[in-house]
């Protein structure tokens, strides 16, 4: 059976690792022994690694999101101010 895996590293990190002495995962060992326990017959055909930074996929965002939208949401030009957050905690 061929499966396909799609992990958020960054909640992956901060969901599991952070806070750990364990900062290495063996991700594609780990994503085969859990298909293998779910189904015997599967096996891992192929691994990728996931791209380190925006310039490595590239090509890809070009598809999925403008420049423009990309920036906006990285570098935000303002932060809104005006609504006080919903829950304040006892200390503020």
């Amino acid at each position: 059976m061929r499966t396909a895996f799609f992990v958020d590293g960054y909640n992956l990190f901060y969901g599991l690792l952070a806070g750990t002495p364990y900062k290495w995962l063996d991700l594609p060992q780990l994503l085969a022994h859990i298909a293998h326990v779910e189904n015997p017959a599967s096996e891992l055909v192929s691994k990728r690694p996931a791209p380190g930074s925006l310039k490595a996929c590239a090509h890809w965002m070009r598809r999925v999101v403008t420049v423009d939208e990309l920036q906006r949401h990285q570098f935000p030009e303002r932060v809104p101010t005006h609504k006080a957050p919903a829950i304040k905690p006892g200390y503020w």
